[in-house]
């Protein structure tokens, strides 16, 4: 068995969540929602075995005890492989949703000014529009544009933009449950 020298948090959480990551890509495509849940738990489990010490000194997760602690471990390894991986999470979430049969999500259309850009794990463009309902849109994949958005994006604050996007069930870890998300698949500046 292989023994985990002491590491700083951050990067043996990493290593465990790249492993995960890596786990994840094997899990079974059966459409069975609680066997996913399953192999992904077991994924986790396995990568976080060799920092058995570390976790349980640094969150108080202890893997002997995953009946009780398994949720604690994958809210701290989800969030960080969300941050490594996030194509693998989004198609295990898409796995999970009632609508994955279909090849694509139905995808929407947003017009409006954008108001606020966060930029935490993922990048959320805040938008408002004419009538005053605001939407948050996460940028988590490749995303369609009319201008180089990966160095220009931030130069979309205060500009009118067309969005296109669909809805995505994933774990939300501020509120310990699944909720939707608007996934930005497109977003073009509109000239005035």
């Amino acid at each position: 068995m292989f023994i985990a020298a002491s590491l700083p948090a951050q990067e043996y959480l990493e290593k465990i969540a790249r492993e995960s990551c890596s786990c994840t890509k094997s899990v079974s495509d059966t459409g069975n929602t609680e066997r996913m849940y399953m192999e992904l738990g077991l994924c986790m489990i396995k990568a976080a075995e060799p920092y058995k010490k570390q976790l349980k000194k640094d969150y108080n997760i202890n893997l002997d005890n995953m009946e009780n602690e398994g949720e604690a471990l994958g809210k701290v390894i989800g969030l960080k492989m969300a941050t490594i991986c996030p194509d693998v999470l989004i198609k295990l979430s898409q796995k999970e949703s009632p609508g994955a049969k279909s090849a694509e999500p139905s995808q929407e259309s947003f017009q409006g000014r954008v108001t606020k850009i966060e930029k935490d794990f993922f990048v959320i463009f805040s938008v408002n529009d004419n009538a005053g309902k605001s939407l948050k849109f996460y940028w988590l994949t490749n995303t369609e544009s009319n201008i180089e958005l990966v160095n220009n994006y931030e130069k979309l604050f205060d500009k009118d933009v067309k969005v296109k996007y669909h809805s995505m069930m994933l774990f939300d870890p501020r509120i310990s449950d699944y909720r939707y998300f608007n996934v930005l698949d497109k977003i073009e500046q509109l000239s005035r």
